[in-house]
């Protein structure tokens, strides 16, 4: 199917319409920004709206500190690529173009972005098709210097364009998927100040931010090709019992454009393709999480550690303090984080006046060797 390019308006945050001129890619684009005030950071996006991305270094407050990593699944035959020679920040991107005939879905695409991470301290990842509030940049820093976590990991479903942005979508209910056998998640939004962040048992993939650190401690898995529904529980799970804390973030920093159902989609212009290779990357997910699947052919315990649990915490405990039972297939964390505000404030040393307060107390992980983007921030 070719695709055609989409032409329309949007609204950005601040109330201001800018050219919805889509860059022709099918599946997912990932971008690798690193943003910085005195270091940098990283981020990983999809297809952007807004003539290919320009937005995003328009309204950063320090674009000479975004450098941006991007894989692009392209109908190469037709369609130009986002990322190319002549743009006026081309010095500050990287990019690996792949036809959208061998794309193998959203997973493998943040692995392939992943090669070309070059050291950033910070990583954020969004979706396609956003927008962003202006000065994003300074904002996503200050953000994480407030979280109260020394391994702190944002995440939520951001919301729509056209929404306000009053309130913040806050990852907290839960279900299992029929299709993919595995819990799957949605929000709800909360009243949040800045300064209060809510616990969130689930990470999205359409926004997260953390220190890069977690690229390495916690790395994206190659081998779950076509993968959609899954992919968030999996790498919710690993992080958490890699010792990072989850948390919704205090602020919206991006706006995303849903339910595009007259876009290009891979799982529409290739359904025979991707229906066998998802089934076999959500077999690889449920052994790794535990859920009473038998091992991948031509695996071992050994080849699937790298890309399973953490040493830190326990899955098990994972699975009792997000409220999940895999094995009677119930989800029971609405009841825990929906039904009432669970924050806590400013990280401070602890016993000290401004000691994180929490009504959802985390079990334990050690931090008390600093992650390299603290030292760095510290010294």
């Amino acid at each position: 199917m070719a695709l055609e390019q989409q032409q329309g308006a949007l609204m950005t945050p601040e109330g201001t319409k800018h050219s919805h001129s889509q860059c022709r890619v099918i599946g997912l684009f990932m971008l690798l920004l690193t943003i910085g005030l005195t270091v940098m950071s990283w981020v990983l996006l999809a297809n952007m709206s807004g003539g290919c991305g320009e937005e995003m270094f328009d309204k950063a407050a320090n674009p000479h500190r975004v450098f941006v990593g991007a894989v692009q699944q392209l109908y190469t035959d037709v369609d130009e690529a986002c990322w190319r020679p002549g743009l006026k920040w081309g010095s500050q991107i990287r990019s690996i173009t792949v036809p959208f005939s061998e794309a193998r879905g959203p997973t493998h695409a943040r692995h392939l972005a992943a090669t070309l991470y070059r050291n950033e301290d910070y990583f954020f990842q969004i979706d396609s098709h956003s927008t962003f509030r202006q000065d994003w940049d300074r904002h996503a820093i200050e953000m994480l210097d407030r979280c109260p976590s020394e391994k702190c990991f944002l995440s939520h479903y951001p919301p729509a364009i056209g929404d306000p942005g009053y309130q913040i979508p806050v990852l907290c209910k839960s279900h299992f998927d029929d299709g993919a056998q595995m819990p799957s998640f949605e929000a709800r939004n909360f009243d949040i100040n800045v300064g209060e962040f809510m616990d969130s048992p689930f990470v999205g993939a359409g926004f997260q931010l953390s220190s890069a650190d977690v690229l390495i401690e916690v790395p994206f898995d190659p081998k779950l090709n076509m993968m959609f529904v899954g992919e968030e529980i999996l790498y919710s799970a690993r992080l958490w019992t890699n010792g990072w804390d989850m948390f919704a973030p205090d602020m919206n920093l991006v706006w995303h454009h849903y339910n595009r159902e007259t876009h290009p989609s891979v799982f529409r212009d290739r359904t025979e393709e991707w229906y066998y290779p998802q089934l076999e990357a959500n077999k690889r997910a449920r052994w790794i999480l535990g859920m009473n699947e038998t091992m991948p052919p031509n695996e071992t315990e050994s080849s699937l550690k790298y890309y399973g649990m953490g040493p830190a915490r326990n899955l098990s405990d994972y699975w009792k303090w997000s409220q999940i039972d895999v094995w009677d297939r119930i989800a029971n964390s609405e009841q825990k984080f929906c039904n009432q505000k669970h924050v806590k404030k400013l990280y401070s040393a602890p016993g000290s006046a401004n000691a994180t307060e929490g009504l959802s107390p985390l079990p334990s992980a050690s931090h008390q060797k600093l992650p390299p983007l603290r030292q760095k921030l510290l010294r």
